[in-house]
């Protein structure tokens, strides 16, 4: 199997993918021969080369679009299938923990500029996890059943609408009328809003 361009050592060839695009060319939508191609190589890698690869798209997803590298959205489409998130989530999970663990400061790098990529690293990884999530939730759907809550505040929002539910039907009708009252009131502003608007006769 051949690796992608972006994990390959110095001086070593990637081939082309199927729709022959070049690397200054990413608007087309990635064939699903090459996603699958990649999904196979993406799970084919060991705990600590997928880790990386995850590190390098989430880095790579701080910057502009135009910077990015040419196969980002192959990469992205790849990442984010249910065969490839089984392993990526507890990666994550350990990058957003510990994410100076994994990044290391160079000696160019100044220490604000260091704590920034830092930060940066720990958000793309808690909000790649939930996308990762969703994904999960979805393929789960599908096949007729659905996941636990993403984190324990939801876990446990569940278990109280379980635990109470003559209490959490009240709350939800308040909410509901709150955001119908919410709605009318915005509905007779626009509208007075336009008679105010209108040229007289």
């Amino acid at each position: 199997m051949v690796a992608p361009q972006q994990f390959l050592a110095p001086g070593d060839g990637a081939p082309e993918t199927t729709k022959g695009a070049k690397k200054t060319q990413r608007k087309t939508t990635p064939a699903p021969e090459d996603i699958a191609a990649r999904v196979e190589y993406l799970c084919s890698l060991s705990k600590a080369k997928l880790r990386q690869a995850l590190i390098t798209f989430l880095m790579d997803s701080e910057k502009e679009r135009d910077k990015r590298p040419a196969d980002y959205d192959l990469q992205a489409l790849a990442l984010r299938t249910p065969e490839v998130i089984r392993d990526a989530r507890g990666l994550l999970a350990e990058i957003a923990r510990e994410p100076g663990k994994y990044l290391s400061q160079s000696q160019d790098d100044e220490p604000k500029r260091y704590r920034n990529r830092l930060t940066a690293l720990r958000s793309r990884a808690e909000t790649e996890g939930r996308l990762m999530y969703r994904v999960l939730a979805g393929d789960a759907a599908r096949r007729g059943f659905f996941l636990p809550e993403f984190n324990a505040r939801g876990r446990a929002r569940r278990r109280l609408a379980d635990e109470h539910p003559v209490r959490f039907l009240e709350l939800v009708r308040e909410e509901e009328q709150a955001q119908k009252a919410k709605n009318d009131a915005e509905r007779k502003r626009r509208a007075e809003e336009r008679k105010m608007q209108k040229p007289a006769d």
